[in-house]
């Protein structure tokens, strides 16, 4: 218990007061302790770390995309130059069948188109 003393102009007057304040178990004590300069600039140092690192990998992704483009391009055309080739062999196969001597007879005689049937050899006279 805590004794106070007021004074005032006529009398001095003796006041009790009580504390009010109840004594907590020692586990509940709370020490609050203060924060250095290190421990205060952590968290902002964790932030910019973890910054840079997001950064990095949003880095690493813009150059991977960038690598994978041209590769798809590619790719496309690629595929675009195997069917043309397959597409040329195609045609190459149909121009030797329809070149083919019996081919064109046949074609010749449904035009209408007969074969000479005696083979004459003309003699030609040159003049010097």
């Amino acid at each position: 218990m805590k004794t106070l003393t007021r004074t005032t102009k006529t009398r001095k007057k003796k006041t009790t007061v009580r504390s009010t304040r109840v004594a907590l178990p020692t586990a509940l004590k709370v020490k609050v302790k203060e924060k250095t300069k290190s421990q205060v600039r952590l968290p902002y140092a964790r932030l910019a770390f973890f910054a840079l690192v997001l950064g990095a990998l949003f880095g690493v992704t813009l150059i991977q995309a960038q690598l994978v483009s041209p590769q798809q391009e590619l790719d496309s055309l690629s595929v675009e130059l195997g069917d043309l080739r397959e597409q040329r062999s195609v045609l190459e196969h149909e121009v030797a069948i329809a070149s083919a001597p019996e081919r064109i007879i046949e074609r010749a005689g449904d035009l209408g188109l007969v074969p000479i049937p005696d083979l004459v050899p003309i003699e030609g006279v040159v003049s010097e």
